[in-house]
């Protein structure tokens, strides 16, 4: 009976979490994706326009980080294959002026897994 109500508990808090999710919208909500990371929750998205972003990214929370392709779309495969939607929105991190300390993206924070999709990382 007991692992019945733990379980139960944490099938609640598990489906909580996933439908008071919030969507930031990046540069809608914040001008920088640091920003809008910065200020999500875990759970949180953070969707980002097509565009060129020059930035250092840090992430140290359960967050999805995801481009506003649509995603439904993708599901087809010829349009999936080709890359076209995912080169649109592009994260840079080509900003700091020592090219031994540049980097897109650091997951901080070892037992955390974000999830990152429909973004191209360079620089």
């Amino acid at each position: 009976m007991k692992s019945y109500i733990l379980v139960s508990i944490a099938s609640f808090l598990i489906i909580t979490n996933t439908v008071f999710a919030t969507t930031i919208n990046i540069p809608a909500d914040y001008p920088t994706i640091q920003q809008g990371i910065d200020a999500a929750v875990d759970g949180d998205i953070v969707e980002i326009a097509q565009g060129t972003y020059y930035e250092n990214l840090t992430i140290n929370k359960e967050i999805t980080l995801q481009s506003s392709v649509d995603f439904e779309l993708l599901e087809d495969e010829a349009v999936w294959h080709n890359n076209e939607y995912i080169k649109q929105t592009i994260i840079n991190g080509s900003v700091n002026s020592d090219p031994n300390k540049r980097s897109c993206l650091i997951i901080r924070d070892g037992d955390i897994q974000p999830t990152i999709k429909g973004l191209t990382f360079e620089g």
